[in-house]
C-alpha cells in the first residue's frame, strides 16, 4: 500500500508473490508431515524386527541349555545382523536366511558332539563360522572392541566343548542362567515371547506379524 501509486498491477503482483509463499509453505509442511510418518513407520518396523529377532532366536533355544555367553553373543551382538538382514528381506532374502543359519550353527557349534565324527565335523566347521560372523559384524561396523570379546567367549565355548566331546572333561552341570540383554525393547520382547512360546511354536510368520 506505501508502493501504490494507481498501478493496480501492484496488486496482482504481490497476489502472485504471497499465493507463491503459500505454495512454498504448504510444500514445506507437507515435507515435514512425510518425514514424521517415514520416522513413525521406520520405529514400527524395527520394532517388528526387534520382535522378529526375538522369536527366531528364542524358538532355536527352546529345549536347550547352551552356555551364556554363547546366548549373550545371539542377543546382544549378533541380533544387530539379524534385524538389519530382516529389514532388507525384500531386497535381500539371503541375507536373512544365512543370518538364521549363523544362529543355528552357533547352537550347534557349543552342545557337545556325541562320537568322533562329530567332533571332526565341528573342529572343520568352527574356523569358517567364526570368519562368517566376523566379516558380517564387520560389514555393519559393530564396536571393534566388543566384536573381538564375544569372538573370544565363543573361542572359549568351542574348547570347552571340544575337550567335553574327546572326554578330556565331563559334561559340566550347566543351568539355565539369565543373560544380561542390553537392548531394553529386545528383552521385552524375549520375554513376551518366552511367555508364550507354547502356543505359538507352530504359528506362521504372517499370523505373528499381524498380532504383533
Amino acid at each position: 500500500l506505501n508502493d501504490f501509486d494507481q498501478n493496480v498491477g501492484l496488486f496482482t503482483m504481490l497476489m502472485d508473490d504471497f499465493q507463491a509463499f503459500m505454495e512454498k509453505d504448504l510444500q514445506r509442511s507437507q515435507l515435514a508431515e512425510d518425514r514424521t510418518r517415514q520416522t513413525t513407520q521406520s520405529k514400527e518396523q524395527v520394532n517388528l524386527a526387534k520382535r522378529k529377532v526375538a522369536y527366531e532366536i528364542a524358538v532355536r533355544l527352546a529345549g536347550k541349555t547352551i552356555p551364556s555367553p554363547a546366548q549373550a553373543f545371539l542377543y546382544n551382538a549378533w541380533k544387530d545382523v539379524l534385524m538389519l538382514a530382516y529389514l532388507r528381506r525384500e531386497r535381500e532374502p539371503g541375507d536373512w536366511r544365512n543370518a538364521l543359519t549363523i544362529v543355528d550353527q552357533v547352537i550347534w557349534s557349543v552342545i557337545p558332539p556325541v562320537d568322533a565324527a562329530g567332533r571332526q565335523e565341528l573342529v572343520q566347521a568352527i574356523p569358517p563360522m567364526l570368519k562368517v560372523i566376523r566379516h558380517q559384524l564387520e560389514a555393519i561396523s559393530f564396536d571393534p572392541h566388543q566384536m573381538e570379546e564375544v569372538l573370544k567367549d565363543l573361542e572359549t565355548c568351542h574348547l570347552a566343548c571340544l575337550r567335553v566331546s574327546s572326554g578330556a572333561e565331563h559334561p559340566p552341570e550347566v543351568a539355565a542362567k539369565e543373560v544380561s540383554i542390553k537392548d531394553p525393547d529386545l528383552a521385552q520382547a524375549i520375554r513376551e515371547v518366552r511367555y508364550n512360546l507354547p502356543d505359538i511354536q507352530d504359528i506362521c510368520v504372517e499370523e505373528m506379524e499381524l498380532t504383533g
